[in-house]
């Protein structure tokens, strides 16, 4: 199996709609994620948010929250059965990215 924090995304950036889809998450889990961040005193570009002069959609750095990923759910610690289902389906998503990928790629 590859090293996922050395994988190469297709481009640099991905706006919202597409990123979810790569990412398979959904855009209530993305806006879970961020208020979290947030309420926990942190800035949003740290996930890899960006915000890009002339894109109505929010676009966002898929290696920054790949790594923001693995570090903030994948590796942390579970308290809760749910937390446990939420990190397994996660888990299962970012071993499927070359896959999704490789789809959306085809869809263009």
């Amino acid at each position: 199996m590859f090293n996922l924090t050395d994988y190469k995304f297709e481009k640099p950036y991905y706006r919202q709609g597409k990123f979810l889809e790569l990412f398979s998450i959904s855009l209530a889990t993305l806006k879970r994620y961020m208020e979290e961040w947030v309420n926990n005193g942190n800035n949003l570009q740290d996930m890899g948010h960006l915000n890009i002069i002339g894109f109505r959609e929010t676009c966002w750095e898929p290696k920054t929250f790949l790594n923001w990923l693995i570090e903030n759910k994948l590796e942390a610690p579970v308290k809760y059965d749910y937390e446990l289902s939420e990190q397994k389906k996660l888990a299962q998503n970012v071993i499927n990215i070359p896959k999704k990928q490789q789809q959306l790629k085809g869809v263009q």
